[in-house]
C-alpha cells in the first residue's frame, strides 16, 4: 500500500487567553511564522506527495485571530503549487475557530 509522508512540525502553543494578546504570545506567533515559513520552503525538496501539517494555535490563533489567519496565508503561499497543508482541528472548543480561519484563507468557493 502505498503511503504519503506527512511533515509536522512540532511547536508550542501561544496564550490560550483571549484577545487582546500581549507582547509574549504576538512575538512566540512571529517566531512559528518564521519556522514554519522556512520548513514550508524545505518541502521542495522532498517528493512530490509530501505534506505540510500544522496547529493554528501556534500561530496565536486564541490571542490573535486575524494576524493567525495572515500567517497561515503567508505559510500557504510559501509552499510549491499543489503541494497541501493540513490543519489540525486541535479540540472541540477550537474546531469551529479553525475552520473559521482556513475559509478566510482559502477564499470564497466558486459555483
Amino acid at each position: 500500500m502505498p503511503w504519503t509522508p506527512k511533515l509536522r512540525f512540532l511547536t508550542t502553543s501561544t496564550s490560550s487567553a483571549r484577545p487582546p494578546c500581549d507582547a509574549d504570545d504576538a512575538q512566540a506567533a512571529l517566531d512559528q511564522l518564521a519556522d514554519y515559513l522556512r520548513l514550508a520552503g524545505d518541502l521542495s525538496d522532498l517528493p512530490e506527495d509530501a505534506w505540510l501539517s500544522i496547529d493554528l494555535s501556534h500561530l496565536g490563533m486564541d490571542v490573535d485571530p486575524l494576524g493567525c489567519a495572515n500567517r497561515l496565508a503567508a505559510i500557504a503561499g510559501r509552499l510549491t503549487a499543489g503541494r497541501p497543508i493540513q490543519v489540525g482541528a486541535e479540540d472541540h472548543d477550537r474546531a469551529d475557530a479553525v475552520v473559521e480561519r482556513v475559509l478566510t484563507v482559502a477564499g470564497p468557493r466558486p459555483g
